[in-house]
């Protein structure tokens, strides 16, 4: 789940801010980064909660095991206010409410806090910045046996009364 979400969101991120534009996916990375053009998704948190909840799928059914919930932060950081504004402004557009995980399983993506900063962020060297939080909900699933019903035999009787 966090590979297609953060792939799906450096994807966005390179078609909006350029295909040159280098996303950084560690912090240790987007700190030591130079540019003022640059752009990082950083794993922040995960929950999982337990669920039995089942699922239709494709070849048959499924048990979600876990509720998962991971936040991803999306960092954009730009010379100037402007073309920062519009970036963020065309990634809020972009981003598809669910995407399919590795599975066909569906990610619901939904952008949360947003933190704005100029030249005195300790994380980036640029001159100002944006960090969105993005909370991506899925689930870990395991599928449900079930017998073909041709291996059953019902008998079935009628009673009057």
């Amino acid at each position: 789940m966090i590979t297609e979400a953060r792939d799906y969101l450096t994807g966005l991120i390179r078609s909006i801010m350029g295909t040159e534009t280098l996303v950084y996916l560690t912090e240790k990375e987007l700190a030591a980064c130079a540019e003022s053009h640059v752009a990082g998704v950083l794993i922040s948190t995960e929950s999982l909660t337990a669920s039995g909840k089942r699922v239709a799928v494709q070849e048959g059914r499924a048990r979600r095991k876990f509720e998962r919930s991971v936040a991803l932060s999306v960092v954009l950081g730009e010379y100037t206010f402007a073309p920062l504004e519009e970036y963020y402004v065309g990634l809020l557009a972009a981003i598809k409410p669910v995407i399919a995980d590795a599975d066909g399983f569906g990610i619901r993506l939904e952008p949360g806090e947003v933190q704005w900063s100029e030249k005195s962020d300790e994380l980036l060297r640029a001159n100002v910045s944006v960090i969105l939080t993005v909370n991506c909900t899925g689930g870990i699933y395991l599928p449900v046996e079930t017998a073909p019903v041709s291996d059953y035999t019902v008998n079935a009787q009628r009673e009057n009364g």
